[in-house]
């Protein structure tokens, strides 16, 4: 007669394994009821029994007890579900038991050790993985079922992937090592999908059933779908498991298993393209412009970059908290070391862009980060983009989308100035004015006393069509105080003016007809415009010119940013405005600016 153990938790764990054989090994029922109140209500027990079934379960497959071995498994598996609140006690001994189990290959055996592991994915909370050495035995067993994955097949293969489904929504998946986990992971989803075609991915994973938080093996599988493939099979446990991981409210495990999908695929970017384009219906919509700025950062070449980026942005789906102007600067980043092969992937690519509209200035944000990056060709990647840019956008762009732009231009070469003018004239049509905006471009030029003939061609292509009263006196303001040290310069901004409204100048540009021009151009009289600009603009208490009109974030009174006229200009400019028509009483008078072109442009 063998002796019984003489400790309790060995005598009841012994109970619960059925005395003969049978077809399929089961725990005794009442048995194992009584074993997991033993351990709940004395979880320090769990300790001893945890080491107790690894011990027997180790034997058992040295001398092939299979039976028992399988029942070994649902203990563990009925304790995790008892004891999930102190599943860190014998959760690396329950580690053990699978990973023993699954290293047997055997078809049954498998099976139930899966059904342990799902087990404990579903109940573990993830704080016992902060141990390295629970979490290097739970990656190793992550492992071994991805490797089953590649060689089973049928029932087994099944169970196999539905236990890696079930990892895959657990709290494991987003403590430490997330990325190490994923490419075990989604690479053994990618094994199973290696002969579906993009259609089939797609048409499964939109027809079939899903809640978040649940994984296939919690849900009945869905109907089937003609054309696609089959219901249970190995395809459908994988695709299902590639959207539990991107249906997650986590933006790191969304760009993380983007990049993972990313380097597991690196041939076949149309199927690749057609899988993302999916699974972005799949993730948050405010979480899908992590899939988009992944792709552009890690993308293995220039080609794999556009190409999914394109897929992605011509998607039907919304794309709400993309950052545009980011990806304008991944795309320019991309076209770095390029010699021009990839022009016209960087024009489609921003016009995709384009297309997604979210907020009210997004497309004048497009075109200005465009015109800032123009370089001296017309034919250039960022050029071509604008032109293509203004001409689709819907409605007209506001001249204020290019302020920084045109700001930025008199630090630019001649080249650069002029192709940045030619675009602006090709689409003035579509380009609404502002007069803050080209008030701020006069000033830039005026404050760094710029000159140079593309300058001047810059002035008479994209200030003077759009000159209003403000900015035309502003204007005035700066022919003024070229007139004296740049005469040549002036007269040049004066013809080119004269030229555009189809005027004859008399004195090569310079005299009544260039200020009768103006006036016409403010919408007033001659003889009131002098009025308005010299005789209301007395004010003996401020002898200098205030810097308001010319930046108007500094109107306010008590600020002590002054830009000074001399007294001079402003007689040149009374008779650039009159025409000489009326005489300077006295070059020592001063006058206020801020009353010359308030008046001005309220009547214009």
């Amino acid at each position: 007669m063998p002796c019984l153990p003489a400790k309790k938790h060995e005598r009841l764990v012994l109970a619960v394994y059925p005395r003969g054989k049978a077809a399929v090994p089961r725990p005794n029922n009442s048995e194992l009821q009584y074993l997991t109140y033993y351990a709940s209500s004395r979880p320090k027990k769990l300790v001893k029994v945890g080491h107790y079934l690894a011990n027997k379960n180790s034997k058992d497959i040295y001398w092939q007890r299979q039976a028992d071995v399988l029942v070994t498994n649902e203990i563990c598996a009925a304790l995790i579900e008892k004891c999930h609140a102190n599943l860190n006690l014998f959760a690396h001994q329950v580690l053990q038991i699978i990973h023993e189990t699954l290293a047997t290959r055997e078809g049954m055996q498998i099976e139930r050790a899966c059904f342990a592991f799902s087990t404990l994915c579903h109940f573990h909370d993830g704080s016992g993985f902060e141990s390295e050495q629970l979490f290097s035995v739970y990656l190793d067993t992550l492992r071994q079922l991805a490797d089953l994955s590649k060689s089973s097949e049928g029932t087994t293969l099944i169970n196999v992937l539905q236990a890696i489904n079930v990892s895959s929504t657990g709290s494991a998946l987003y403590i430490a090592r997330l990325r190490d986990q994923l490419e075990i992971v989604i690479g053994s989803c990618l094994v199973q999908l290696t002969n579906v075609s993009p259609a089939a991915v797609a048409g499964r994973l939109r027809a079939e059933p899903h809640r978040r938080g649940e994984s296939i093996a919690d849900i009945r599988l869905g109907r089937p779908s003609v054309d696609t493939v089959p219901q249970n099979s190995s395809e459908r446990v994988a695709l299902a498991t590639l959207r539990q991981i991107f249906d997650s409210n986590s933006p790191y495990q969304v760009s993380v298993a983007t990049e993972t999908l990313l380097e597991l695929q690196p041939d076949d970017d149309a199927w690749l393209s057609s899988l993302l384009q999916t699974l972005l219906e799949c993730t948050p919509i405010n979480l899908r412009f992590h899939v988009v700025g992944a792709c552009l950062s890690s993308a293995t070449n220039v080609s794999r970059s556009f190409a999914l980026a394109q897929a992605l942005l011509g998607a039907r789906v919304s794309l709400v908290g993309l950052s545009v102007i980011d990806v304008l600067e991944s795309l320019t980043l991309l076209l770095i070391d390029d010699d021009g092969s990839h022009t016209s992937d960087f024009v489609e690519t921003v016009k995709l862009l384009a297309s997604h509209a979210y907020y009210k200035n997004q497309i004048s944000d497009v075109c200005g980060a465009l015109l800032a990056r123009v370089g001296p060709n017309l034919d250039g990647p960022h050029a071509l983009a604008l032109d293509v840019v203004l001409s689709t956008a819907k409605g007209k762009v506001p001249l204020s989308a290019f302020s920084a732009s045109l700001s930025g231009l008199a630090y630019k070469d001649e080249s650069t100035q002029r192709t940045s003018a030619t675009l602006l004239d090709r689409h003035r049509s579509r380009i609404t004015a502002d007069s803050v905006a080209l008030r701020g471009f006069i000033d830039s030029i005026y404050r760094l006393g710029v000159t140079g003939s593309s300058m001047t061609e810059m002035l008479g292509i994209i200030a003077l069509p759009w000159l209003d009263g403000p900015s035309a006196v502003l204007m005035l303001q700066m022919l003024c105080g070229l007139e004296k040290e740049q005469p040549n310069i002036a007269r040049a901004l004066m013809r080119e003016f004269a030229r555009q409204q189809k005027l004859e100048l008399e004195n090569d540009g310079v005299g009544s007809d260039m200020s009768a021009a103006f006036a016409a151009k403010l919408g007033i009289s001659l003889e009131e415009g002098a009025d308005l600009a010299w005789e209301r603009g007395l004010d003996s208490s401020n002898r200098s010119i205030s810097s308001s009109v010319l930046r108007p974030d500094l109107e306010d009174p008590s600020s002590s940013r002054r830009a000074a006229m001399p007294v001079s200009q402003v007689a040149n400019l009374r008779n650039a405005f009159t025409g000489g028509h009326r005489k300077v009483e006295t070059a020592a008078q001063p006058v206020s600016i801020e009353r010359l072109f308030g008046d001005v442009s309220a009547n214009a």
